[in-house]
């Protein structure tokens, strides 16, 4: 596909997603309640919503609450796998079945075919990320203590000790394969991969400031940012060697604006918010710039060559 960029705000871009579908749709969350939904191929306006309701504190099942979970959908009929509203987290799976719901910082119910079950993680146990996966259910929650806590449903599957050294600022970061088979976790420094169960498959020592990551759902790729110089990073997900790199600013200046009149953004800005779907399709943001190019335009790393 050929690149495209498109300045839509004065602010930060917070975050993207990439949803299969037809047209496939790229989620640019322009506020943490607000959505702007783009043609992924083309850039094409195909509407926004904003997730600002009372519904969400509504008593559980209602009517109210029901029609408003029901809601949370793309243009193309997709389940929004993240919202935010009126200070609640709703994390829903692709089949609308499974659902993960943080209404307040210490307490998470999980619904599963209309029956909610309180998830129970301790007291002591602060939550620095997690991540619902879309296609199983699978749940993965990484607390500031740089445990792992799994779960399969509503039922918890253990508690893993890692070596991530977790700190406010560095943003930690959460990635799951599509279907749980493998998770990836960061403390800023390392990447770790781990499969269903936490054992450790890899890990990737990072020699740069991590600014964002993203998997692709299949995990064949990992994308990362540089705060510092700007360069998007790909790795494979199978090893964690790298394949790809390239600036962000030379993938933005060889992409096709959108729109007629062009956006100020300063050269300086750093890469905000990242996302890669199974084709190689990469979007990114750069303040209120998004960007979608592929990994064929990025330049690739060689290998080092094994002795036979």
């Amino acid at each position: 596909m050929a690149g495209w960029r498109l300045y839509l705000t004065d602010r930060l871009i917070r975050r993207l997603e990439i949803l299969e579908g037809k047209p496939s749709t790229l989620c640019v969350w322009m506020q943490p309640e607000r959505v702007v939904f783009l043609d992924l191929q083309n850039g094409n306006h195909l509407g926004e919503r904003a997730f600002e309701d009372d519904a969400v504190r509504a008593p559980r099942p209602s009517p109210e609450w029901r029609a408003f979970v029901d809601s949370l959908t793309g243009p193309a009929g997709q389940r929004l796998p993240l919202v935010r509203a009126s200070g609640a987290e709703i994390h829903t799976a692709s089949d609308g079945k499974q659902r993960l719901d943080r209404i307040s910082t210490p307490e998470l119910s999980f619904e599963l075919d209309g029956i909610e079950t309180r998830l129970d993680l301790g007291a002591d146990v602060e939550i620095a990320a997690l991540r619902l996966d879309p296609a199983s259910g699978a749940l993965v929650i990484l607390d500031w203590a740089g445990k792992l806590h799994l779960f399969k449903g509503q039922a918890r599957v253990g508690i893993v000790e890692t070596s991530l050294d977790l700190h406010p600022e560095m943003r930690p970061e959460l990635a799951l394969v599509s279907g749980g088979s493998a998770i990836f976790a960061s403390d800023g420094r390392q990447i770790l991969k781990l499969d269903a169960a936490g054992a450790r498959l890899g890990q990737l020592d990072v020699h740069y400031t991590l600014g964002a990551l993203a998997l692709s759902p299949d995990g064949r790729f990992l994308a990362t940012s540089d705060l510092e110089t700007g360069v998007l990073r790909v790795y494979s997900g199978a090893d964690l060697k790298a394949t790809h790199q390239r600036f962000a600013t030379d993938l933005i200046a060889e992409a096709r604006r959108v729109q007629l009149v062009p956006g100020s953004m300063s050269q300086s800005a750093a890469v905000g918010a990242l996302a890669l779907s199974s084709k190689g399709t990469l979007a990114f943001s750069v303040a209120g710039l998004v960007c979608v190019t592929n990994l064929a335009r990025m330049k690739r790393v060689p290998r080092a060559k094994t002795s036979s």
